[in-house]
């Protein structure tokens, strides 16, 4: 006859994998439940952002801010073969707006409604802010 392991040993590599998997899930839904909570508290407050804007100083750009934090750029017409080939990115805190470019500047800036002033930044090489410009973007 031949011999079989106890019952016993085949309950404890179960009970090992429930145990794991329960583990698992539990880390599943906490880091779930953290990435909603982060999008809804350091989520993109598009409140008074919403629309076209055009930079004064340079009217024949226009902006849109995105709600997932991305800024559509133009120059001249909305249209596809318009459209500017950098990227940049924004955040709001309250009514100040920061915008970070893949370029060499950066806007830091106050929105008063339908009025955006601020300062751009221009960079160099190593990342240093070596001068400023004004700016100004209407909504229109």
């Amino acid at each position: 006859m031949a011999s079989q392991p106890p019952a016993a040993a085949g309950q404890r590599g179960t009970k090992r994998v429930l145990v794991v998997a329960g583990i698992v899930g539990l880390l599943v839904v906490a880091a779930l439940v953290g990435g909603w909570t982060y999008l809804r508290v350091s989520g993109h407050r598009m409140a008074g952002l919403a629309g076209t804007w055009r930079d004064t100083n340079n009217p024949k750009h226009l902006y849109e801010f995105q709600p997932n934090g991305g800024l559509d750029t133009w120059t001249g017409s909305k249209s596809w073969w318009n459209r500017i080939g950098w990227s940049a990115t924004w955040r709001r805190d309250g009514q100040q707006i920061t915008i970070r470019t893949d370029r060499n500047w950066d806007v830091k800036g106050r929105s008063d409604g339908a009025t955006i002033r601020g300062k751009m930044l221009i960079r160099d090489e190593t990342g240093a802010v070596v001068n400023t410009a004004d700016v100004v973007w209407q909504r229109e």
